[in-house]
Order: C-alpha cells, then sequence, then structure tokens
C-alpha cells in the first residue's frame, strides 16, 4: 500500500523526507545598492550554486522575492530595464500628502511587482521566501513567510523611514525592514545546510562628510550596520560588496555598474573560498561556467 502511494506521488514523499535545503541566502537592505545581489547571485550560478530559500530585507526583499519566484538574475535585470526600475523619477515620486508617512509614494514599484510577481501568496513561490519588515506600532522587526499579501509586505520591506511612504497591514504601520533586521539571516538559519549572507551596506570609514544630503546617507547606513550584525553572526559565509565607495543608495539608474561589482565580488570571493564551492559539491578547478565579459584567473592548486 505505502509502495503504491509512493509511486502515485513521489514528489510529495520526496518533500516530507527532505525539507532541508542545501544552500540559503540572506540579502541586505540597501536601496539601488541591492543591484549587487543580482551579480553576486549571477556569479553563485555561474558555478553551479543556486540557494533554495531565500530571506531579504529592504531592496534585499525586492531582489530576493523575484528571485524566489523563480527569476534568473539576467531575467530581473531585463524586467529592471524593460520596466523602468533604473528610473530615479519614477522611483522615487514625491506625494506629500496629509497623513501620509513619507514623501515617496511607492505606487510605481508596486506596479512593477504586480507586473512581474506570478503570485501575491508566500506559499505559491518555488521558493521559500522569508521578508524581513518593521512594525511602527509595536517597534518590533517581523519576519513574514507565509500566506497572502506578498506584494505589500515586500513593499513594507523597503518603505525607508521619511523618504517612502509607509504600508498599513491589519491597521498596523509598516516600514523598512532594515531598521530592525537589515540581514534577515537568521530566520533562515535552521532551515539549510550552508548559509550565505551578503551585505550590500558592510562596515566602511569614511573621512569627511560634505553636506546635509551626505550626512543623511551616512546617518542610514550606520543605523543598518548596526542592524545587520545579528545576521551576519548567522552566516556560514558572508560577502561584503563596497559599492557604496562609489555609489548611493539613490544611484538607481546605475543599476548596471551596481550589478558588474557585485558580480565581480561575487567571482573573487569564490575564487579565494574553494571551501564553499566543495561544501556545495562544486568545486572546480576551472574558469566558471559563464563568463558575462568579466576576466578571472585559475585558481592553482596548493
Amino acid at each position: 500500500m505505502l509502495w503504491g502511494l509512493a509511486m502515485l506521488f513521489p514528489f510529495a514523499m520526496y518533500a516530507q523526507d527532505d525539507t532541508k535545503h542545501k544552500v540559503g541566502i540572506a540579502l541586505s537592505g540597501g536601496g539601488a545598492l541591492g543591484y549587487a545581489h543580482l551579480g553576486v547571485l549571477q556569479a553563485l550560478e555561474d558555478y553551479g550554486i543556486e540557494p533554495t530559500i531565500v530571506s531579504g530585507t529592504s531592496m534585499g526583499a525586492i531582489v530576493g522575492v523575484l528571485y524566489a519566484a523563480g527569476l534568473s538574475p539576467d531575467e530581473i535585470l531585463v524586467h529592471i530595464k524593460t520596466h523602468k526600475m533604473n528610473h530615479n523619477r519614477k522611483i522615487m515620486s514625491l506625494d506629500i500628502k496629509s497623513g501620509e508617512l513619507g514623501l515617496h509614494s511607492k505606487k510605481y514599484i508596486a506596479s512593477f511587482l504586480q507586473k512581474v510577481l506570478p503570485t501575491d501568496s508566500f506559499d505559491s513561490l518555488p521558493k521559500p521566501f522569508y521578508c524581513a519588515t518593521t512594525n511602527l506600532m509595536t517597534t518590533k522587526g517581523e519576519i513574514i513567510h507565509s500566506g497572502d499579501r506578498l506584494q505589500k509586505y515586500t513593499l513594507a520591506s523597503m518603505s525607508i523611514p521619511v523618504l517612502f511612504q509607509s504600508v498599513v497591514i491589519d491597521s498596523m504601520v509598516y516600514i523598512d525592514g532594515g531598521l530592525t533586521n537589515n540581514l534577515p539571516a537568521c530566520a533562515i538559519r535552521n532551515e539549510c545546510d550552508i548559509l550565505i549572507g551578503v551585505d550590500v551596506n558592510p562596515y566602511t570609514e569614511i573621512k569627511q562628510i560634505k553636506n546635509i544630503k551626505e550626512a543623511v546617507m551616512r546617518t542610514m547606513s550606520t543605523l543598518v550596520m548596526h542592524t545587520s550584525q545579528e545576521g551576519r553572526a548567522c552566516c556560514d559565509y558572508i560577502i561584503d560588496v563596497y559599492a557604496s565607495k562609489n555609489y548611493s543608495i539613490l544611484d538607481f539608474s546605475k543599476y548596471q555598474e551596481i550589478y558588474k561589482i557585485g558580480y565581480e565580488t561575487g567571482l573573487h570571493f569564490l575564487l579565494n573560498n574553494p571551501e564553499l564551492l566543495r561544501a556545495t559539491g562544486e568545486f572546480k578547478d576551472k574558469q566558471p561556467y559563464k563568463q558575462n565579459n568579466t576576466p578571472t584567473r585559475n585558481k592553482k592548486k596548493k
């Protein structure tokens, strides 16, 4: 009888017996710097590493939910260009209204998610996705990973305080997850064997602050650096992307350059951490499968 059931429902039987994921990935917030996540994901895939469970905050949640929906990094890049998610004026649409807790509307980003995502349910995604938000009413961070309103929670995750309007769900006001948890790695720590964290807002020192804009940007960066520490400690591997040396969280038009920095950082990390490739069963002492016009070098055997 049991054999017959296994023949009729092989995938259901497999899902019950093997629920832990080999590789999971946590993507930090960072505004436009989050486009570097796509480059890192592409580098991982070029070496045969495809995370099957994802968590994300803010822009990491935007990239993360699209990746969890089954889109490849290349496909996401195409959607960014096609739907003009690289246009600052569209993304940063000033919409000052009485009662709104934020200066810019998220209607354009909401429309983008509706067009690209095939579902509005966490449970319908091909890969499990954990979204970090901050409940402004309770002042606590929340991780959402099941149920409906996938798009609303993703929007809430990237609602940078004051900059973007907040999102109201069940009478609760939600804002950017980076305020309380900028790298939600601990949420999936027990769900995977190997956990990779990608931080596009790692610690950096600067020599001067020239104007108010830079002071505001530095204030936000300082905040999320501190809320990333717990998540960083939960990871087996941390890939730090230093795109902030040349670009800001508002440089959405520079998405291709930021992507390239992420890709090159990902390749460099893999070339210098062959133990990750061995742990995932993907170790190969050769060039990656795809070159993406980025030069790499062979790693010599010791």
